[in-house]
Formats: C-alpha cells, structure tokens, sequence
C-alpha cells in the first residue's frame, strides 16, 4: 500500500513533497535550529549550538521539544511550515511543587516521542541542561532555561547596542 492511499481521507494518487530546513527565525528574533544539521556537524572540536530546543504551544499549554527538523508541506491544500519535534516530558511534579513552580524538570524521550507541529506555534529557544544529581535524584532530568543568553546579552550593552556604564 503506497502512503496515503486512502489513508484519512488523502488521495490515491497522493504523493508527498517536503522540502525541509534547518533554521527558524521566531517572531521575537530567535534564531531556532534543529537537531538534524546541528548533530551532523559535530566534532569534539567543534562547540555545538543549543539551540533547538524550543517552546511551543498545544492547546492551552506550553511543552517543550526538540526540533528535530523543519518542512513545508502543502497536505492540508495550503503550504505550511511545520517542526518534527521530539516532545520532553511533563515537568516532575514534585520538584514543581517543592520548588513553587520555578524548577521545570522533564526527561528527554528521544525518538519514542514525535510529533509534527507548525512552525507557528514556536514560541521561543529554550535550554534544556542536565541536573547534578544529589542523594536519592535521578540523574535523567533536564531542567528548563527560558531566553539562554539573554542575561548576559542585556547586562553588556545598551538599548543602541553600545556599552552601558549602568
């Protein structure tokens, strides 16, 4: 059976085209990457960008993945960017509550947990990084830095982008 024969109302004849890319600019100017080239590249020379694990909206909620490659697709009639992501956990709820919701720490599925969003609904590049593990911790949570960068962005230049003396 070749894909999409009859399968959720595509056509027979149906045959996919995606063209996929590697980089995302974000309405807030992030630059999002992705997994696919930014693997490829690696070397134990080379430092790797951070930078494809994002924010996206579903629903009502915020989740976090990690962009593993962005496409076109014109399936749905129209052309549309959409994001494979490998989506991460829902944040441990103990360390939620213990922490008043400041400490989101989730475990990281890999390939056992795909999805396809639109690009759309990208909200921002976020860092995921290994907790220490202490006593009785597991060693498998990541927690969540939102806007990574940024505090050392903003304390080292002006609004022009000039050195600040504040």
């Amino acid at each position: 059976m070749a894909l999409g024969s009859g399968q959720r109302g595509l056509p027979e004849d149906w045959e996919p085209r995606y063209i996929c890319w590697a980089r995302l600019q974000l309405p807030n100017l992030q630059i999002a990457r992705c997994a696919w080239k930014e693997t490829e590249r690696a070397s134990a020379a080379e430092s790797v960008w951070r930078s494809w694990n994002v924010k996206f909206i579903s629903g009502e909620t915020f989740h976090v993945g990690e962009v593993q490659f962005y496409f076109w697709s014109k399936h749905t009639g129209a052309e549309r960017a959409y994001a494979l992501i490998s989506v991460w956990s829902e944040p441990d709820p103990q360390l939620l509550r213990e922490s008043s919701q400041a400490v989101y720490a989730c475990v990281y599925h890999g390939q056992d947990n795909l999805h396809v969003i639109e690009a759309k609904s990208i909200t921002a590049v976020v860092a995921m990084v290994p907790m220490q593990p202490a006593n009785g911790d597991r060693s498998d949570l990541f927690f969540l830095i939102d806007k990574p960068g940024l505090d050392s962005t903003m304390t080292s230049a002006g609004v022009n982008g000039e050195a600040s003396d504040e």
